[in-house]
């Protein structure tokens, strides 16, 4: 596009947005009846632009999808926030029992309740096997 189609189509832009406002002078309802009878693809153009019902339209469609995105963010929020506070309640459990001198020679009901506790931990991360049994 060389600068003199460019200068017109900036034009062309200005008056149909002062169209949309309802502020066109006399003279430049003239200028942009000329455009749109000057070719059939400039009419379809300033139908396409000035449809306030299908833009309207697309406008709550918009408004729909925006609603519908914000509404899985906080979902997944929610579930990710979930699935953080249990592993950190998991973890800090194992913490304590093992670091804050509460470890002591395990029974065997420890041992299958601390396996428990490390199957649900690797459930939560997916990690690979570990030995957390020891």
């Amino acid at each position: 596009m060389d600068n003199q189609q460019m200068e017109a189509a900036c034009r062309i832009s200005s008056l149909i947005f002062k169209y949309l406002k309802n502020t066109l002078t006399a003279e430049e309802q003239l200028q942009l009846t000329q455009w749109k009878d000057a070719n059939p693809e400039n009419r379809m153009l300033f139908d396409a632009l000035t449809n306030t019902g299908q833009l309207n339209e697309q406008l709550n469609e918009l408004y729909r999808i925006e609603a519908t995105k914000k509404q899985v963010h906080k979902q997944l929020k929610r579930r990710l926030f979930k699935g953080r506070s249990k592993f950190l309640q998991l973890t800090n459990w194992l913490w304590s029992y093992q670091i804050k001198g509460l470890r002591r020679v395990p029974t065997s009901s420890d041992k299958s309740a601390r396996r428990a506790v490390a199957q649900s931990c690797k459930d939560l991360i997916k990690c690979p096997s570990r030995d957390f049994s020891g």
